[in-house]
């Protein structure tokens, strides 16, 4: 029993790998950190973005880290809590190695809304946590695609907050956009069409 696995960080690190990312988007590069630090983990780049973990994600650098990019002065990643939880956010770009060569963030940002009620997670790959709820008809921002997945902005919530939808919970325009234009165009094709006077 001597060779088995003390210190825990090492003993999680044999349970659990990097991940390989799916098309899309989004890709993303393991990189070495310095050992034995712990930083602060928010879904977004800056700390007025939500906190996930009920306001405790952090990220300790004895285990691997996926970097996708860097905004603002923050690096996008990802890393895992258990062997079967992940989790996607943001740490101060400062925690990066001296000798880190790492990519700017390029993400589309189209204004998109959703279809229904839609379950938003930081964790897309493993265990779809719902971190929150994005009600119907909620204007979001559409930054980049992971397989099924849209990662999108939402400042519907008292935080600005990014993490994952599910690509099909999304549309361009909101229900009342798309029957004005309905209208609009039924009005353009067909001028005998009448709009009822509101009362």
């Amino acid at each position: 029993c001597s060779a088995f696995p003390t210190d825990l960080d090492v003993l999680r690190y044999s349970l659990s790998n990097p991940p390989e990312i799916p098309a899309g988007t989004l890709s993303a590069e393991e990189i070495k950190f310095s050992g034995g630090k712990k930083y602060s983990v928010f879904s977004g780049p800056g700390e007025h973005y939500l906190r996930g973990g009920n306001g405790k994600a952090a990220v300790s650098t004895n285990d691997w880290i996926q970097v996708f990019g860097k905004e603002n002065g923050w690096i996008m990643i990802q890393y895992d809590i258990t062997s079967d939880h992940m989790r996607i956010g943001w740490i101060n770009e400062s925690a990066l190695p001296k000798n880190a060569n790492v990519k700017n963030a390029d993400f589309s940002k189209t204004i998109m809304h959703t279809a229904i009620q839609c379950n938003m997670t930081d964790d897309p790959l493993f265990s779809m946590n719902t971190i929150l709820v994005v009600p119907a008809d909620s204007e979001t921002i559409w930054l980049a695609t992971m397989g099924d997945w849209a990662f999108v902005e939402w400042n519907g919530s008292s935080q600005p907050v990014r993490g994952f939808l599910k690509a099909n919970c999304l549309r361009r325009m909101s229900s009342n956009q798309a029957k004005a234009a309905a209208m609009d165009i039924l009005l353009a094709t067909n001028p005998t069409v009448e709009q009822q006077p509101v009362t």
